[in-house]
């Protein structure tokens, strides 16, 4: 029953069905949650944005089968979402010498590769990169195997500058998933391809791939997505956004409906001055902001910064914005994106 759940988790969260995967998963006895289906649950909490819910799935996993190669890797995502890539990697690392599974080594690997990519690391990353290229000739699951060119086509692009390879690499992904209708995978290759087509300025491209790419992500599910492809390609789309403030009455609307903050004017204060920013704003800006009076101190005002933004996505998560208005947090700060209409 538990192998039969899992792998039918996996095709709802490929296919981005992930309230049908939320909705499965709760009904299951708690002698089911095994490490691997918390771990899926993780995973697609983490693409509905309800980022400090993916934390709790992943500690969950990482607590179960202690030293076991999904507990390592949970721990090693948990350490990747909160930006500690060293930590993430030492995991990861741990986790390759002692499986005996190709597929977890692979797993490692690509961990420690993506770490790399994201901090833009240009002296350990080129020969990790050629290490996996030569390899992982053998993929246990079509998915890693998709996982793989997805980094190899955003290396060529982003390092290499070289939009043929990154092409084919997209490309070889997305025939993959598309004999498995995976629309997950199918997205991040149009995603890719769509960044070729900008940088080599072949705009008639360009709109048509972020037209298939519209016709892909359902809002309802993946508004994650969305707003990501529509923060990315900014430009391209109607700068109309659906979030009107009022700062008299401390509240904003949203598809017509009035969400009051009166009662929380630290997190109105947050919400407007990201939207007046239109960028990822550091959190030094954020605390000079909201405590004016206060010196910037990284322990005492990120953990402040940290709750506010946490309080603000659950609260977006109850109402229909979670649909039109996204939180996004990364190196650079925080940034609220719209999902404005194209």
């Amino acid at each position: 029953m538990t192998r039969h759940s899992l792998t039918k988790f996996h095709r709802l969260y490929y296919q981005c069905h992930f309230a049908e995967v939320l909705q499965g998963i709760g009904e299951l006895p708690t002698e089911s949650l095994t490490p691997e289906i918390l771990l899926i649950k993780a995973n697609t909490l983490f693409e509905l944005n309800r980022l400090e819910e993916a934390r709790e799935a992943l500690a969950a996993s990482a607590q179960q089968d202690r030293d076991s190669d999904v507990q390592l890797h949970a721990l090693a995502r948990m350490s990747y979402m909160a930006k500690g890539y060293e930590e993430a990697r030492e995991i990861w690392h741990s986790l390759y010498e002692q499986t005996s599974s190709e597929h977890y080594k692979f797993v490692a690997l690509l961990g420690i590769a993506n770490s790399l990519y994201d901090e833009r690391d240009e002296t350990l990353l080129p020969s990790l990169i050629e290490e996996l290229d030569t390899e992982t000739e053998q993929f246990v699951r079509p998915d890693d195997e998709i996982c793989l060119h997805h980094l190899l086509g955003n290396y060529a692009l982003t390092f290499l500058e070289d939009f043929n390879a990154a092409r084919k690499h997209y490309e070889k992904a997305l025939s993959i998933a598309a004999k498995h209708n995976w629309n997950y995978f199918m997205i991040r290759s149009f995603f890719g391809m769509a960044l070729i087509a900008r940088e080599e300025e072949k705009f008639n491209e360009l709109k048509w791939t972020l037209r298939i790419l519209e016709n892909f992500v359902d809002m309802s599910e993946a508004n994650y997505l969305n707003c990501i492809i529509k923060d990315e390609f900014s430009n391209q789309f109607a700068a109309n956004s659906p979030v009107e403030f009022d700062r008299e009455n401390m509240r904003l609307m949203v598809k017509d409906s009035w969400i009051t903050l009166s009662e929380r004017p630290k997190l109105y204060e947050f919400l407007e001055f990201l939207h007046i920013q239109g960028s990822y704003v550091e959190k030094r800006q954020i605390a000079t902001r909201l405590w004016p009076a206060e010196d910037y101190k990284p322990r005492v005002h990120d953990p402040r910064i940290f709750d506010i933004a946490k309080r603000v996505r659950n609260l977006l998560t109850k109402t229909d914005a979670a649909t039109q208005v996204l939180l996004l947090s990364g190196r650079r700060g925080y940034k609220l994106s719209m999902a404005a209409n194209a």
